[in-house]
């Protein structure tokens, strides 16, 4: 499963979490080799849009054909 969480910074617009980890977009790669069956994403209701859209695209280009989504609910906080 892969967490998504927004920051609200310009510079630094989303958090992705894998296992506990703090990774970048540009680890969606080396994410993708190890993934079986698809990825979950996870995100709460003030994860940015372009964050989301921004991992579902590098998750496609990293030969991901698979995505599901599980969005928080704002009562489960």
């Amino acid at each position: 499963m892969i967490r998504l969480a927004g920051t609200g910074s310009d510079s630094d617009p989303c958090v992705i979490e894998v296992h506990g980890r703090r990774l970048g977009l540009a680890d969606i790669p080396v994410i993708a080799q190890s993934v079986r069956g698809g990825v979950e994403l996870t995100f709460g209701p003030t994860t940015p849009y372009r964050c989301v859209g921004g991992v579902v695209f590098a998750l496609q280009r990293a030969g991901v054909e698979r995505i599901g989504f599980s969005p928080e609910s704002p009562l489960n906080r």
